[in-house]
């Protein structure tokens, strides 16, 4: 015979109390372990101060901001009305007597620790006022990225040049689900047509002190917090050689498809090459071969500001890069001039604004 109703709610509440009391003491050790061993604290990107959650993109730059002091006293960051990095509007149309320079990136080209008017194309545009150098940086951003983010705001843009800006890492980031502990998308190739994996992306990145960026009171739990390190997803594995091969596919058909869209747009397409850091600017790195295998194959003229780099001495090297191994001011003037002069000699009728 099965036990008595009379007697089951009893045991139930009991049990119940039990358990509530021994989750209260395990949340009370684990706080009191936290002190002294904290916990990895939850993903953090300086990108939350000035971008927002995109179904498609993972997260892009908010409109009309300005974050003064962004990095540092006097290194301020200002988004246009278009999500921008810039001090200036971009109409559809170029400008009269203007070229427009479009500056497809990751954080490089955005100018990460470096004030708005420092950034290598706010420098371009000083240093040559013909032209209009629109800066579509973003950090974290990786090839995939930057090329769904071109799709969907840079297209729009009436373009004479567009430069695709990219360092090694950014290769790795194509091959990648999340950056920062974020989702992102990932393209891939699909019967030889490049596709879009991981999208609508997972929705975890906010902008920094919205309503869905702060944490309740589930999410403060010191149990919570520490189940949810345990299960992070351990350091990503170096990719094996056919994953690699696979991934420079990937990366071949981006560049393939833009210097197709450009020629239909009339407009010019160059892919240029940065190092991160003085240690990378030493060397031609695996990413940089690439790239001058994929110019030479399919004639997209090629800028490999390493090779300029390599060439200065190590005082000079150094003062090229951030203590983060971002370009410092120095080394974005460096770079705005080496893209005036490549450019100058490379498109006809590319304003000259050097002797």
């Amino acid at each position: 015979m099965g036990a008595s109703p009379t007697r089951v709610w009893p045991r139930l509440l009991m049990s119940t109390a039990l358990l509530v009391v021994v989750l209260a003491l395990a949340e009370c050790v684990t706080r009191i372990v936290m002190i002294w061993h904290p916990l990895v604290p939850p993903p953090v990107l300086k990108e939350q101060k000035h971008c927002a959650y995109d179904e498609r993109l993972g997260w892009r730059n908010l409109p009309g901001v300005h974050r003064p002091d962004m990095y540092g006293p006097g290194r301020s960051l200002t988004n246009n009305a278009r999500g921008f990095r810039s001090l200036e509007e971009h109409s559809a149309e170029v400008p009269p007597g203007r070229t427009r320079v479009v500056c497809l990136g990751d954080s490089f080209t955005l100018g990460f620790g470096v004030d708005d008017q420092d950034t290598y194309p706010a420098q371009m545009q000083r240093l040559c006022p013909q032209v209009q150098a629109v800066n579509m940086g973003l950090g974290g951003y990786g090839l995939g990225q930057d090329y769904l983010w071109y799709q969907s705001d840079g297209a729009a843009l009436a373009t004479d040049v567009l430069v695709f800006v990219f360092i090694d890492a950014d290769m790795n980031r194509l091959a990648m689900d999340e950056f920062g502990g974020f989702p992102k998308p990932r393209l891939d190739l699909e019967d030889g047509e490049l596709v879009v994996r991981n999208v609508p992306v997972p929705r975890r990145f906010e902008a920094e002190g919205s309503a869905e960026a702060r944490e309740g009171w589930f999410d403060r739990l010191a149990l919570v917090r520490l189940a949810r390190e345990r299960a992070a997803p351990v350091a990503r594995v170096p990719p094996s050689p056919e994953e690699w091969r696979h991934t420079l596919d990937v990366a071949g058909a981006i560049m393939s498809a833009l210097a197709r869209q450009s020629a239909e747009r009339g407009q010019h397409f160059l892919m240029v090459y940065l190092p991160k850091g003085q240690r990378a600017s030493r060397r031609a790195s695996a990413v940089a071969a690439w790239a001058a295998r994929c110019s030479a194959a399919s004639g997209i003229p090629l800028i490999d500001v390493g090779a300029a780099f390599r060439e200065l001495p190590p005082e000079e090297l150094a003062r090229m890069f951030l203590p983060n191994r971002h370009l410092s001011e120095e080394g974005n003037a460096l770079v705005a001039r080496l893209l005036l002069h490549e450019l100058a000699e490379s498109i006809e009728g590319f304003p000259a604004c050097f002797d």
